[in-house]
C-alpha cells in the first residue's frame, strides 16, 4: 500500500476500460483499497490530451460532480497517444516511466493491462520486449525495489499453435509469477464459493461422483448479438470465445479433485490435471443465428458458429460415465448463465416417483446457490411438488459485495494468482477446444431464429 504503483492500460479508449476498468479504479480507490501513490497512463490511438482522457473517464462514470478529493484523484491519470505497432510509442512509454521512478527517487512497482483485441498480443509483447519494459526499474535504481506484472484478457491466441506461441513469447518476458491470465468468471462470487460449498460442506462433497450424479451442464446464453464486434468475433465464434475459457474454467472448478492445500498453485494445480483429463465425446452441434452474416464486419459466406454444445467425459474415477455439458449462445431471449448438476432420478426401492434433485450455481442473472428438490403438496393426498431452497449473494450476504474485476485487480496487485489462468490450464483448454472444432465439423452447421428461447435451439 506504501509503495508507488504505475499502471499502464493498453487500450485506454477501448471497450473493456469504458465497460469495467474505468470503474474498477474509481470504486477501489473510494474503498481505501488503491496504493497511495498510484498513477495511471492510459495509451490508445485517439489524439486526446491528459484532461481531455480525465473527461472522458468522468463521462464514463456518469456522476453529477466530483469533491476536490476525487478531482485530486482523477490527476493521476494521464494519457499517451500512440499506436502500439510504433516503437515510438513506447520509447515515449519507457521514458515516461524513468521519469517517474527519478522523480520519487523509487523504482515504482508497474501494472501492464493489456486491454487491446487479442490480435494484438504477439506485436505488443515483442514491443515490450524490444523496449526494454520487462525490466522492472531504469538503470540507477535497485532492480528488486519494484515488481512488474502483465494482465492478459482472453482468449489467448485463436488456436492452439498460435496460444503456444504466444505463451512461448511471454514466457521469454515474464516469468509465470508475473503473469495474470484474466477469466472474470472466476472471479465472481458464486464461483469462488463453489470450492467452499464443496470441500467444506460433507453433505455435497459425499455425494460429489459418479454414484449419484447423472450430469454436469456449464451454459451460458446471451441476449445480445455481436454488436460491433463482428470483424473479431467471425475470426473466433462462440466456441473460442467462450468455451475455451469460461466455460471450461467453470467445468474444471466442478471436476477437480481437493487440493492439499488452499493455495494459488495447489488449486490451479488441481484445476489443470482435471482439465488433462478430458475427453470429447461426438454429437457436438454447431450454429448461427439468422441474420448473423449481414453483421458489421462479418464474412459473405461465414460459417462461424454463434452457438454451439459439447458433451465431454473426465476421464477418472470420480467421474466415470457423468455426461460434462458445455453450451454457449448469442441471441438468445435472456442473458443467463449457470452450472446446473442433476443426480439420478431413480433410487432403488423408492417409494416416491419424484423428480430429479438437482443443484444449481445460477452466475447470470442474478449469483446465487439454488437447491432443487421433492416435496409434499399441502392437502390430505401425497401429491409431489418441486421445492427450492436458495442462497442469494447480493440480497442475503451481510458482507460488502465485491465485483469481479475489482477482485482480479487486488488480487494481481497482492500477487494471488489462484483466479487467473495458468500456462498449463491454458494449453489444456486449447487442446479439448482443438477436439471440439474438429468433433463440429463433422455436422453441418444449423441456423436459429434470432431471440429464441434456449430449450428451444435443438
Amino acid at each position: 500500500m506504501n509503495h508507488p504503483l504505475t499502471i499502464v492500460v493498453f487500450g485506454a479508449t477501448g471497450d473493456l476500460f469504458k465497460k469495467k476498468l474505468a470503474k474498477v479504479f474509481f470504486d477501489i480507490y473510494e474503498k481505501g483499497i488503491l496504493p497511495i501513490d498510484t498513477e495511471v497512463i492510459g495509451i490508445s490511438r485517439k489524439p486526446l490530451t491528459d484532461h481531455e482522457w480525465r473527461d472522458f473517464i468522468k463521462e464514463i462514470l456518469n456522476r453529477e460532480s466530483f469533491t476536490k478529493e476525487q478531482e485530486e484523484f482523477f490527476s493521476k491519470f494521464f494519457y499517451l497517444p500512440g499506436d502500439i505497432k510504433d516503437a515510438e510509442t513506447f520509447k515515449k512509454l519507457s521514458k515516461r516511466l524513468g521519469e517517474r521512478d527519478e522523480k520519487i527517487k523509487k523504482c515504482s512497482n508497474k501494472l501492464f493491462y493489456l486491454a487491446v483485441f487479442p490480435a494484438l498480443y504477439q506485436e505488443l509483447f515483442e514491443m515490450i520486449s524490444h523496449s526494454g519494459l520487462a525490466i522492472p526499474c531504469a538503470p540507477g535504481f535497485e532492480q528488486t525495489e519494484g515488481w512488474i506484472k502483465i494482465l492478459v484478457e482472453k482468449p489467448f491466441g485463436e488456436n492452439a499453435t498460435e496460444a503456444k506461441k504466444l505463451d512461448l513469447l511471454l514466457g521469454t518476458l515474464f516469468l509465470e509469477d508475473q503473469i495474470f491470465r484474466v477469466d472474470h468468471y472466476l472471479a465472481k462470487e458464486t464461483i469462488q464459493n463453489l470450492l467452499v460449498f464443496r470441500f467444506a460442506n460433507p453433505l455435497f462433497e459425499a455425494l460429489w461422483c459418479s454414484k449419484h450424479i447423472k450430469s454436469v451442464s456449464v451454459k451460458m446464453f446471451e441476449e445480445h448479438s455481436v454488436k460491433e464486434r463482428g470483424s473479431f468475433y467471425d475470426k473466433i465464434g462462440a466456441l473460442k470465445d467462450v468455451g475455451q475459457n469460461h466455460l471450461l474454467s467453470l467445468l474444471s472448478l466442478v471436476a477437480m479433485e481437493m487440493p492439499k492445500e488452499f493455495s494459488a498453485e495447489a488449486i490451479r494445480s488441481q484445476r489443470e490435471k482435471v482439465l488433462s483429463k478430458i475427453k470429447v465425446k461426438d454429437g457436438a452441434i454447431r450454429a448461427q443465428y439468422d441474420g448473423y452474416k449481414e453483421e458489421s464486419g462479418v464474412e459473405e459466406n461465414s460459417e462461424t458458429e454463434t452457438y454451439f454444445k459439447a458433451n465431454l467425459k473426465v476421464d477418472n474415477k470420480r467421474w466415470n460415465d457423468v455426461d460434462f455439458i458445455i453450451e454457449h449462445g448469442k441471441g438468445f431471449s435472456k442473458t443467463e448463465a449457470s452450472i446446473e448438476i442433476t443426480y439420478f432420478e431413480n433410487i432403488p426401492g423408492e417409494l416416491f416417483m419424484g423428480t430429479p434433485n438437482k443443484l444449481i450455481f445460477e452466475i447470470q442473472p442474478k449469483e446465487k446457490i439454488e437447491i432443487e428438490f421433492s416435496a409434499k403438496k399441502p392437502g390430505f393426498g401425497f401429491e409431489i411438488e418441486k421445492q427450492y431452497m436458495q442462497f442469494h449473494y447480493k440480497e442475503d450476504a451481510v458482507s460488502p459485495f465485491i465485483y469481479p474485476y475489482e477482485k482480479l485487480f487486488l488480487d494481481a496487485l497482492a500477487g494471488d494468482q489462484t483466479l487467473f489462468v495458468s500456462t498449463g490450464e491454458m494449453k489444456e483448454a486449447w487442446r479439448i477446444v482443438s477436439d471440439v472444432e474438429e468433433n463440429m465439423k463433422r455436422s453441418d452447421l444449423k441456423f436459429y431464429t434470432k431471440g429464441i428461447d434456449k430449450e428451444n435451439i435443438e
